[in-house]
């Protein structure tokens, strides 16, 4: 799971988060015409409701085109790159998982 750390101004640090909007599992039963076997067919419908949860993901594109969409609010000045390779270790990408060695 991959997650931002984003650094405060008084030298703290928190997760990023997000509005996500909550959904609501809507189960139907659907006949299959050729074997006429009854499934449960689950869909994710939304609510109109939205609730703010840490950013979270499995995809390493995702978590890029976040990154890429943050870069954006940041005052040039105040940007500052991390260079991770000196520590042989993935230090803010992979924050939820112990410290792996490349």
């Amino acid at each position: 799971m991959y997650a931002i750390m984003i650094k405060e101004k008084t030298n703290s640090y928190r997760f990023l988060s997000v509005k996500k909007e909550i959904m609501k599992e809507t189960v139907t039963q659907v006949t299959d015409p050729d074997t006429n076997e009854v499934k449960d067919e689950v869909t994710l419908t939304g609510t109109g409701d939205f609730e703010t949860v840490r950013f979270e993901t499995e995809s390493r594109d995702e978590l890029e085109a976040k990154c890429v969409e943050l870069l954006g609010t940041y005052n040039k000045n105040e940007f500052l790159p991390v260079n991770t390779e000196p520590f042989k270790m993935d230090l803010i990408w992979d924050s939820e998982k112990e410290a792996e060695t490349v």
